[in-house]
């Protein structure tokens, strides 16, 4: 028995020395630490198993060791708040609150893939599905392609937009309120990029943000390794390998391309609202830099597991809603009772500051 406890215990040690190195994340730059940034990846399963810590102490006669795994939680709490939403009451919406979405709808691979006479309901569906959340005043689209556009603009009624050009995948806005001014930016050496426009509301002018940092490009690879993969197969851990790679070059790109994001925000003449699929979860290099100086619409608002991607691999939050700090945000949610794309749209209600509240 006090081998057991003595494994359990240097378990604990471990897990907690592993968590700890999560936490630093945010602050190294992936370019010299990588493995960090892959390491933060795991951070839903190590939550997972200190709670599982904390459960067989309490079974022990040696329960203050579970002390260790609870202090740990709480110095990260601010982690755990980025995917998990502890909230019970039910927010108040008012009729001028905006409702804005943010949503990789992988090119509409899920219609596209049906018959031309099939797609029109499937169309409707979605219209009729998110139309019974309050249908979006703006929506930030990441990974489109041409002809994706008519789907915002016969089903959302959105006639206003601005859609990347000359790009295979396209980052757009759309919304029904006027755009005063837009702009891009672009990536070296990517598919991806991240778009602006100035949005007039009444008399507010506030710029809205669709990101779409660099993409892993790992989900057919994970979907392969998890139905064909083999243990004891020289050729599944050369698999695991190349995706790491794969992996480790992605983190490295969305390095400068958060940077650039976040140099743009930072000289915005207006309020902000960010909208977009960063492919890195909140304890990156990424989400810091681009969400600084900003409320993450989740933490706020956000209720449950924070879970936005749909494809193969489990428990990552990777689309995000943030808006400037004089923006109210009363409401969040992720929509995952639906599968149009690998990625779950999330939507936030917002409330713009009141005339009163700018003087």
């Amino acid at each position: 028995m006090k081998i057991i406890k003595k494994l359990f215990f240097v378990a604990n040690i471990l897990l907690t020395i592993v968590t700890l190195l999560m936490y630093l994340s945010p602050y190294l730059n992936p370019k010299v630490f990588w493995w960090l940034g892959v390491m933060s990846l795991a951070y839903p399963w190590v939550l997972l198993l200190h709670f599982l810590m904390i459960i067989v102490w309490l079974f022990s006669s040696s329960r203050k060791w579970g002390l260790l795994s609870l202090f740990t939680i709480l110095l990260g709490w601010n982690y755990f708040t980025g995917i998990v939403g502890i909230r019970f009451s039910k927010p108040q919406i008012e009729e001028t609150d905006l409702l804005v979405m943010s949503y990789n709808i992988q090119s509409l691979k899920v219609v596209l893939q049906h018959s031309k006479s099939a797609r029109p309901a499937i169309f409707q569906e979605m219209e009729t599905y998110f139309a019974q959340l309050g249908g979006p005043d703006i929506i930030c689209v990441q990974d489109m392609i041409k002809g994706n556009e008519a789907f915002f603009k016969d089903y959302f009624k959105l006639k206003n937009k601005y859609i990347l050009k000359g790009k295979n995948l396209k980052t757009a806005i759309f919304t029904k309120y006027p755009i005063v001014k837009k702009g891009e930016i672009l990536f070296d050496n990517s598919f991806n990029s991240a778009v602006w426009a100035d949005v007039k509301v009444n008399k507010d002018t506030f710029r809205v943000f669709s990101v779409h940092l660099e993409s892993n490009r790992i989900t057919g690879d994970t979907e392969e390794l998890l139905q064909q993969g083999d243990p004891q197969d020289e050729k599944s851990w050369l698999q695991v390998r190349n995706m790491f790679a794969k992996y480790k070059r992605a983190m490295v790109k969305r390095v400068d391309q958060s940077i650039l994001v976040a140099e743009q925000i930072a000289v915005s003449p207006h309020p902000v609202i960010i909208g977009g699929d960063l492919n890195d979860t909140p304890l990156s290099y990424a989400y810091r830099t681009i969400s600084r100086g900003t409320n993450d619409a989740f933490r706020k608002k956000g209720r449950g597991i924070g879970t936005t991607y749909a494809g193969s691999i489990p428990g990552l939050r990777i689309d995000y809603i943030f808006a400037d700090k004089s923006i109210k945000i009363i409401d969040h949610h992720i929509l995952k009772d639906k599968a149009f794309s690998d990625h779950y749209p999330v939507m936030s209600n917002i409330r713009l500051p009141q005339p009163e509240e700018n003087q």
